[in-house]
Order: structure tokens, then sequence, then C-alpha cells
């Protein structure tokens, strides 16, 4: 927060021909401060290093002075005027359309907790003078973008932001990808472990253990079924002969 002290004020007039006009155009700006004392609320330190300003009178003084006047005009009655558009006739949206631009001047003498107001001729050999056309597309511009002039990224500038994120993206995968194939190759040398133990283990029964239905064991001699007794199932004692009508046979 601030407050002005001393200033310089000057109404500039300015007179503009040709173009689409058709008479001489006499513009007039205002009251426009050509110097200025803006004296600021803030403690010794704060004033010096903050402000860059003079610590004169017990407060702080930051002094500056005209560096442009720029006004917008547009076509009024076959004669040039000033271009209100927008809330004011100046040619910058971060003035909010005023038509004066301010530059820092730096007091004679300037250390903490002391200091003086500059002294001697303002120099406005390098001030600025500028009248532009309320339909410049400059102008327009300055508006839109919010005096930043900034419209975004190009076509080109896309292409190369959209390859640096899919090289990024790929890049971030790689762990995740990696994790996933190291699992997989777990997954498959715990298999191969498995079968290996499978097959040991079959071999050591095959060893250990041989097959009752060899031939060896089942090839018997038809011989030695010879001297065997008769079943005693069926007729007269199992002598294969009929069985008398109404005769039990024990079991």
């Amino acid at each position: 927060m601030g407050r002005h002290g001393h200033q310089i004020s000057a109404n500039v007039v300015l007179e503009c021909s040709g173009g689409s006009a058709t008479q001489l155009s006499t513009l007039i700006v205002p009251d426009v401060a050509i110097y200025k004392t803006e004296i600021k609320t803030a403690n010794q330190k704060q004033c010096l290093y903050q402000h860059k300003g003079s610590w004169n009178n017990n407060r702080c003084e930051v002094y500056s002075q005209v560096r442009e006047i720029c006004v917008k005009v547009s076509l009024l009655n076959g004669a040039w005027d000033l271009n209100t558009t927008w809330g004011g006739f100046g040619c910058h949206s971060r003035n909010e359309w005023e038509p004066v631009t301010y530059e820092y001047v730096r007091g004679s003498m300037v250390s903490f907790g002391h200091g003086l107001a500059p002294r001697g001729e303002l120099d406005l050999a390098s001030m600025q003078v500028r009248v532009r056309s309320g339909l410049d597309p400059w102008i327009a511009a300055e508006q839109l973008t919010e005096d930043t002039l900034d419209f975004g990224s190009t076509q080109k500038e896309e292409v190369v932001s959209g390859i640096i994120c899919e090289v990024l993206g790929a890049l971030l995968m790689m762990p995740l990808v990696y994790r996933y194939w190291e699992d997989k190759q777990t997954k498959k040398d715990r298999r191969s472990q498995q079968m290996a133990a499978m097959v040991v283990l079959g071999d050591e029964d095959e060893e250990e253990f041989s097959n009752p239905l060899t031939a060896e064991a089942t090839s018997v001699a038809m011989s030695s079924y010879d001297d065997v007794p008769a079943s005693t199932f069926g007729g007269a004692r199992g002598h294969g002969l009929a069985r008398p009508v109404g005769k039990r046979v024990g079991l």
C-alpha cells in the first residue's frame, strides 16, 4: 500500500493527421504525472531492500518518472479520437489501459535509514510517445493474452512435447515390465525345479520297487497242477457226476 507525495503533472497534447482521417485531430491526455513520489508503508529495512527507496523525513519514498505515453485511437466523424475500449485509451492490458508507463528513479542518496530525493533536471530523452489504432491486431493480442502475447505451443512444440512424454512414460514403465518379467522367470524356475524333483522321485521308486507281474513271476509250469485234488463243489463229491434228485449237498 502507498500514497502519492510530490509530483509534477501536465496535460500532454497530441496532434494527429493522415490515414483515413480527413482533418487534423488534437488529442489531449490530461494530468499526466511526469514525475512523482510514492510513499510506501514500510520500515527502514523494507524501504532499502524491498522497494529500493530513500528513507527521507522518517518515511519511505520511491521516485519514478514517465517512460512512455501510448494511446489508442479510432476514427470518429472523419477525425481521430481516443479509443476507450476495455476501459481506457492506453495501449497495455497490464497497466489496466492507462496511457502512462513509469520507470524507477534512484534518489540522490539511498542508504539504511537515510535518503534524499533526486536532484537536478529530469532526463526525458528516453521517453517515448506512441499512437496506435484501436483496430491494431497487436492491441487485440495484448487483450486476449493479458499482455503476455503467448498464444500457446506451436504444432512443432506440441509434437516435441508428445515425444518427450512418450519417452518418459516408457522409462517409467521399465521397472514394472522388469518386475513382471522377473516374476515370470521365478515361476518358470519353480516349475522346472518341481519337475526335476518329480523325475528324481520316479527314478528312486523304480529302483526300490519291482513289478510283481513280470514274466519271471508268472511263468509257472502247467505240470505243477496235475496232482491238485478235484473240487468238492458240484455233484457226487465233486467228481463231476450228476447229483441224485431230491438229495441235498452240504457245502
